[in-house]
């Protein structure tokens, strides 16, 4: 296993996303909707990096991420969207769609940071 992602965003995108990740190695726990990543990451749920939609259909991607940041302020968040902004408290914003080779040349620096190789550039 690559690394544990935290994944919050709709089955529109989301699944494939998903299944491109795990193909890859990761370990990946997918929400599709924001309450209930907050309530996991409430009940101390462990991953690596999260990767946070902030249009989901509930409460907006930019609460998961203040919820991310206050429980786990080392753990490296990136917001999603199709727009440019990225949320305030995110540590980097993909801009979707997003290809699969790009969230992993996105992800990965982070990753291998967290488990104890370089920094990232990004």
């Amino acid at each position: 296993m690559k690394g544990s992602l935290l994944y919050v965003d709709d089955e529109h995108y989301g699944d494939v996303a998903m299944e491109f990740l795990e193909e890859q190695g990761y370990l990946v726990t997918w929400y599709r909707r924001g309450k209930d990543a907050i309530d996991a990451i409430d009940e101390g749920l462990r991953y690596d990096l999260a990767l946070v939609d902030l249009s989901l259909p509930d409460i907006g991607g930019d609460q998961v991420i203040a919820t991310s940041k206050q429980k786990n302020p080392s753990i490296p968040v990136f917001s999603l969207s199709a727009y440019k902004h990225k949320a305030l408290q995110a540590d980097r914003h993909l801009k979707k769609p997003i290809l699969g080779q790009d969230i992993l040349d996105a992800i990965e620096p982070y990753i291998q940071r967290r488990q104890g190789g370089s920094s990232p550039t990004a």
